[in-house]
Order: structure tokens, then sequence, then C-alpha cells
């Protein structure tokens, strides 16, 4: 018999050893300028920009994004018209030092959220996500409130922009940095 994943929920996964696209960021990082927001209190920095890769003509970086959406994409079989860049995107580089996390938040306007880790211990803070079908809190059988997946240099990961996610605290002496970016695809007019 025949199983329907009604609401699965794709996390896609790759990674890169580009130095070109490691050279890219650096250059941001080099020339950004970061602070933490005092609203959230000292959680962790953000570059002021508020589109990094454009700012920084990452094209590398770019030209992998786009690709990896594809990908992305057609693992839901579904076709991505839309990567011919003609979708909007927001990006910015986060520094978690020592002591610095990211609370719980999700990106419910974007289409598709992401990170890529540029560079990372990878015992700096997993990023986690929570469960966004909240009904299974009551089942012992379907409920995991948290899963955490461990940084790793080079790795990206684009997720739904609801889904609600969070980065644990940097226990480490090391600062770690990473991109981040939300993805707007145009929408469909009747």
């Amino acid at each position: 018999m025949p199983v329907d994943l009604l609401y699965p929920t794709p996390i896609y996964f790759d990674l890169t050893n580009d130095t070109n696209i490691h050279t890219e960021i650096q250059k941001a990082v080099d020339n950004e300028k970061f602070e933490y927001n005092d609203w959230w209190g000292k959680t962790h920095q953000l570059s002021s920009d508020g589109n990094v890769i454009k700012k920084y003509k990452m094209e590398y970086f770019q030209a992998w994004l786009d690709q990896c959406l594809v990908e992305y994409y057609h693992s839901l079989n579904r076709t991505l018209l839309e990567v011919n860049n003609e979708y909007k995107i927001e990006s910015w580089i986060a520094l978690f030092n020592p002591n610095d996390y990211a609370h719980i938040h999700s990106h419910g306007h974007a289409d598709i959220s992401g990170v890529f880790y540029h560079k990372t211990n990878n015992e700096d803070g997993d990023i986690w996500f929570e469960n966004p079908v909240i009904q299974t809190e009551q089942s012992l059988s379907y409920t995991q409130e948290v899963v955490k997946y461990p940084p790793q240099k080079g790795k990206l990961i684009m997720f739904p922009g609801y889904m609600k996610h969070g980065v644990l605290r940097n226990q480490t002496q090391d600062t770690r940095v990473s991109l981040s970016f939300n993805i707007y695809f145009p929408k469909k007019t009747a």
C-alpha cells in the first residue's frame, strides 16, 4: 500500500569547496559594518546592507545558488522557471561571536530562506528547527519538537521561510560567519 507524504517539510542541503565563493564572501566580511540589533539584545551581529550578494557582486555564489534552487524545486516535483534571476532576494552576513545565538524566529514572508556557512569550527552553534505541525505535539508517534543540524564550512541549507528556527549559543572562543538570505518568487497573476 503506498504512503502519501501529505505535508512534508523540505530541507535542502548542499556542500561546496569553491574558493571563489569564499573569496567573494570574505570581501563582504572585510568591508561591511556589523552591529547587534538593539531590539533583539546581544544575540548576534548582522551586516548593515540589505543585499550583500548584489552589493559585492557575488557572481560565483549567485550562480551556485541558482543551481541549488533548481535542484531544490526539482526534488519537490516542481519546475522553477523563476530562477532566471526574476526572483527578489535579501541577503546579509551574520557574525556569531562567543556566547552569541539566534532566538527562535521565522522568515514567514519569504518563499525560501537559507544559510551558507563561510567560517565555522563545526561546533559553534547548531541551527535548529521547530516542528511546523503543532498538532503533532499531542502524539507519541509523530512528535519531534526540535531537529538540529551542525554548521560545516561550505554547507548550504535552504528551507521554507515559514519554518521556525534558531541557532544554539556559540560556546567556543571562535567567531562563526554565515551568509543568510530570503528569496521571494513573483506572485502568479490570474
